[in-house]
């Protein structure tokens, strides 16, 4: 018998899944680090993920990533990766699957969109602005 473990996955953790591939790595560890410009209501961050490749057909790294924020630089075990973004998506081109373990570094800035009861917004507290964000550990979209 096969077993597939996304078949256990509860429902609403496979709506929030983008593409197929994203079901064919694990993601072990997200380190983010963020500088908020509050006058200019952007954000300049670097993010650096670990992850796992459990399945060796996966074509291309998929995550939900908003296309309101510019990537400078992204790399792949450190190096240099061609990728495409679009709208919600961003897919890492490989020219070779990593056998296991990857580390992928993003450096990106923009303005954050607010996303309903999760996101991240900037306002106005008693005419000194500030920044508020509901950060959600589900699927941790950017």
């Amino acid at each position: 018998m096969t077993y597939s473990v996304t078949e256990s996955y509860p429902q609403f953790l496979k709506d929030g899944y983008i593409t197929k591939n994203q079901y064919k790595m694990d993601i072990v560890k997200y380190d983010l680090f963020i500088d908020i410009n509050i006058p200019g209501k952007m954000v300049n961050a670097e993010i650096e993920i670990t992850g796992i490749i459990t399945d060796q057909t996966l074509t291309s790294l998929d995550f939900n990533f908003y296309d309101n924020f510019k990537i400078s630089n992204l790399t792949l075990d450190g190096l240099q990766e061609e990728y495409n973004h679009s709208k919600t998506t961003l897919s890492i081109l490989m020219d070779e699957i990593p056998q296991d373990t990857f580390y992928l570094k993003i450096k990106y800035e923009g303005m954050p969109k607010a996303l309903g009861p999760v996101g991240f917004v900037f306002g106005d507290a008693r005419q000194a602005g500030c920044a508020i964000g509901t950060m959600q550990t589900e699927l941790a979209k950017l």
